[in-house]
């Protein structure tokens, strides 16, 4: 293990140099406390992604730090290094070796509001602003955000869409620039998908997309699983984080 460290006074992360694989039937026993966690919603099949710390954060002592990536088609868990917690530090700070990792895919827009990242929604705003200027797209998927306020499903539907009609030209054509987020971009952009109305919204259509996917869409004959089984596993990650009701 090559040490990546972020600290903000005695907390600590500290990165493997490759993610440990763990077998997917751990993500039925495992019993988390989330550090964050966000959704990319695509009708053909959304993936939720949640960081947590394998078990109870505790005063002292290291713990690991997993990744659940949960799909309808596909389900993984790694484990990305090991954490050291502090009663006081900045989040943000103290996870953006976490978040560098993501860079590069697609901008999620379904943001999970977690404790530990702060009672505050302020507090969970600057730090997820820190994850979405990690996404060479994010500027794109912000201006189709506030393109389709309150109506994620039209967004959503609209660019699959528009991705299916342009698909034989961008075999062809080089791939998009990047476009990162600037820094007040994705201050705007957390805190507009963190109010309690976008983000009830956000959850609707992922899981909407979730069902859909399975029932409806292109891999709808592949082994998959069912939202039921998906909320099972959903509302025990989530349980440190604040969904709307």
């Amino acid at each position: 293990m090559t040490p990546i460290k972020s600290k903000t006074g005695i907390c600590s992360i500290e990165l493997f140099d490759e993610p440990i694989e763990s077998g997917p039937e751990k993500i039925q026993t495992a019993f988390p406390t989330a550090l964050y966690g966000d959704g990319i919603i695509n009708p053909y099949g959304p993936t939720l992604t949640i960081v947590c710390v394998d078990g109870e954060l505790k005063e002292e002592g290291r713990d690991p730090i997993v990744e659940f990536s949960l799909n309808p088609f596909t389900q993984s868990i790694r484990q990305l290094g090991v954490f050291e917690w502090a009663e006081s530090f900045i989040p943000e700070q103290c996870l953006q070796p976490l978040f560098e990792l993501r860079k590069g895919g697609s901008c999620p827009t379904f943001l999970l509001p977690s404790h530990f990242l702060g009672e505050n929604i302020e507090e969970n705003v600057a730090a997820y602003a820190k994850l979405l200027m990690q996404f060479p797209q994010g500027r794109k998927e912000f201006s189709e955000v506030m393109s389709y306020p309150q109506d994620a499903w039209k967004r959503v539907t609209s660019a699959a869409d528009e991705a299916v009609a342009n698909r034989a030209e961008s075999l062809e054509s080089e791939p998009p620039e990047e476009d990162f987020l600037t820094a007040d971009e994705a201050l705007e952009m957390a805190r507009h998908l963190l109010t309690e109305e976008n983000l009830r919204e956000e959850m609707r259509t992922f899981m909407v997309a979730w069902h859909g996917s399975v029932e409806f869409g292109p891999g709808a004959n592949l082994p998959s699983m069912s939202l039921q089984e998906f909320m099972q596993i959903f509302l025990r990650l989530t349980e440190l984080c604040e969904l709307p009701q």
